[in-house]
């Protein structure tokens, strides 16, 4: 097989019918060149969101530990493809973009990487330069937002996957592993141009200036991803 799309979800029932229906789309446009497979992966939901997935026939694996890296592992390890692709729950993407990262991980030396991020409403003014500050930065220094990275399974194996002390920021870690693994086996890790559009919702659920206070403390305090606690902000879900 050659992808796996994995989708970590905690109580996403609201958002992950899009995502599979954005999934669906890809793998059947794909399906000419290249087959894949969808892999959910419920992180202890108590919504619905399983039977949901199960039900537009996605592969359900169930991780019972509430923690973001370990849900990505869990799917991980139960792919059968060659190259992993992790999308968040409250995100879609489009098939120029997955087979844009396929065709660059099959003929182009690539271990892996992310894409510039786009979000699905109108959000406040400091978020808008937020959200340009993140895709300027991964221009300069490559790194990969939670919301879509993909890269080679054996990548993935020998890097040891995420790293399951982090609550959060999970996906930063593990792009400086595969930009450490891509430089010993003569392979890149870049970031597409194609974006991927993620929700915009934690905007909606709280204000900007406690969002902008959230990413200053773990930036002072980078300790602090290793509590659940002080990680609510990727945690705590609002009807």
């Amino acid at each position: 097989m050659h992808y796996s799309l994995i989708v970590p979800a905690y109580n996403e029932g609201k958002y992950i019918g899009r995502t599979i229906d954005s999934l669906l789309a890809v793998k059947e446009k794909l399906s000419a060149r290249f087959n894949g497979e969808i892999i959910v992966v419920d992180n202890n939901s108590d919504d619905g969101t399983a039977d949901l997935a199960e039900s537009k026939g996605a592969r359900v694996v169930f991780e019972k530990v509430n923690c973001i890296a370990r849900a990505r592992n869990s799917g991980a390890k139960a792919a059968s493809g060659k190259y992993l692709f992790f999308v968040d729950a409250d995100t879609t993407v489009t098939t120029e973009l997955i087979e844009d990262a396929l065709i660059c991980l099959e003929e182009k030396h690539i271990c892996g990487g992310g894409t510039r991020i786009s979000f699905d409403r109108r959000i406040p003014f400091s978020g808008k330069i937020l959200l340009w500050t993140w895709n300027t930065a991964v221009r300069f220094y490559p790194m990969a937002a939670g919301s879509f990275l993909f890269c080679r399974k054996d990548a993935w194996q020998e890097t040891g996957g995420f790293d399951e002390k982090l609550y959060a920021s999970e996906e930063i870690t593990f792009s400086k592993e595969l930009r450490k693994w891509g430089k010993r086996n003569g392979r890149k890790f870049i970031i597409l141009k194609i974006p991927a559009i993620t929700s915009g919702r934690k905007f909606e659920w709280h204000s900007i200036n406690w969002i902008i206070l959230n990413f200053a403390f773990f930036a002072i305090f980078p300790f602090g991803v290793r509590s659940k606690r002080l990680c609510h902000l990727w945690y705590k879900r609002k009807s």
